[in-house]
């Protein structure tokens, strides 16, 4: 990683995160592979899986693999076991109520977050937009709701149906009427991918027409894959990257939105090719996640893979566990499975039991 880069990164990470795990960043990049694999600090940022169910079955994600369905895609976490979990999550920051699933399909997802409230300061959803209703949104602000995000692929209703088979008039006006019965912030999240880059450049205008959302998050698309059904490249080029990133930056700050696409990096060396070099951070300081189960996932992208169960052994033992410490120790040494090079672009140099995982962009 560049100077420039590192530094904006870097500030982003400082930004409502916990000193020590600042610090732990720092130990990171540092030290490399000397590096502890214990963490002093509580994570700032905590993903609770509520639910694998969803109401979409977009064409990239593993909601629309038939053999992912039949192990993984109709799973509720037992509110009994949420229960014991979240008062153990004191000392974070930011809890998220979302992974694979819909949360608003979530049965008694305005008592999870009512509950988190008591521990957590803020408390968000990130959700497809679909069951967005008047009800629903005073609902979740009596329930303490601190954010509300929003999956857009796109401001072009034809990219939406393609990718997700969502009618984007219908998220449009569910955004309207939820801006007009409560006051939560919305923040839109979308995915940089080449295929796509030409209409994110027309999502602030976009958003700009609805009061409710007050920022735009973007992330590069994981997944090494190649093109899609036209042969289009799906991974962004560098330069078009810059692009994007200086139009759209330009453009927020014309509308008076917030946004992240400024400090984001470019993807590794190596990434295209899965043979990107370096110490993943997720399982140190990045976004920790509990999966549906109830156990700790190495990182919220790989969460059928648990490593230690929180309800059972507590967040603390599970957090600094055998298991948690011995992939630390993985990822400081750069030992990477098949999942860490399909997904994320690691060479791979070990074997786990894979999981079927969905890499196309359609």
């Amino acid at each position: 990683m560049n100077p420039i880069s590192f530094a904006k990164n870097l500030l982003t990470r400082v930004k409502g995160r916990n000193p020590l795990e600042v610090a732990k960043f720092l130990e990171l990049e540092l030290l490399g592979k000397h590096a502890s694999s214990y963490c002093l600090h509580h994570p700032s940022h905590t993903l609770i899986e509520l639910t694998t169910r969803c109401n979409l079955r977009c064409g990239y994600c593993n909601q629309s693999d038939k053999t992912w369905q039949k192990e993984f895609g109709h799973q509720d976490m037992p509110f009994e076991m949420y229960q014991k979990i979240v008062p153990q999550l004191k000392g974070s920051k930011v809890l998220l109520l979302y992974n694979i699933g819909e949360p608003l399909l979530y049965k008694e997802i305005y008592q999870a977050i009512a509950l988190a409230k008591k521990f957590i300061p803020d408390v968000r959803l990130t959700s497809n937009g679909l069951l967005w209703t008047p009800e629903v949104a005073k609902k979740l602000q009596e329930a303490g709701l601190t954010q509300m995000n929003v999956s857009i692929d796109s401001p072009d209703p034809e990219v939406m149906q393609r990718n997700r088979g969502a009618d984007l008039s219908v998220i449009e006006e569910n955004i309207r009427q939820f801006g007009g019965s409560c006051n939560i912030p919305v923040e839109t999240w979308s995915v940089i991918n080449n295929i796509d880059a030409g209409s994110l450049e027309r999502l602030p205008e976009w958003a700009s027409q609805f009061p409710a959302i007050k920022s735009l998050y973007f992330q590069l698309q994981n997944g090494v894959d190649s093109c899609n059904e036209a042969g289009i490249p799906a991974l962004i080029s560098p330069e078009r990257f810059a692009e994007l990133q200086s139009r759209v930056a330009e453009r927020c700050a014309y509308f008076g939105l917030k946004t992240n696409i400024a400090a984001i990096p470019f993807y590794a060396d190596g990434y295209h090719q899965r043979q990107a070099k370096g110490i993943c951070k997720a399982p140190f300081t990045q976004l920790v996640a509990i999966n549906v189960k109830g156990e700790l996932a190495p990182c919220c992208s790989f969460a059928t893979h648990g490593l230690g169960n929180v309800a059972e052994l507590g967040f603390k033992s599970t957090w600094n566990g055998n298991a948690m410490r011995e992939w630390r120790k993985d990822m400081l040494n750069e030992n990477y499975c098949e999942y860490c090079s399909n997904w994320c672009g690691y060479k791979q140099s070990k074997s786990i039991t894979s999981i079927p995982i969905k890499l196309e962009v359609r």
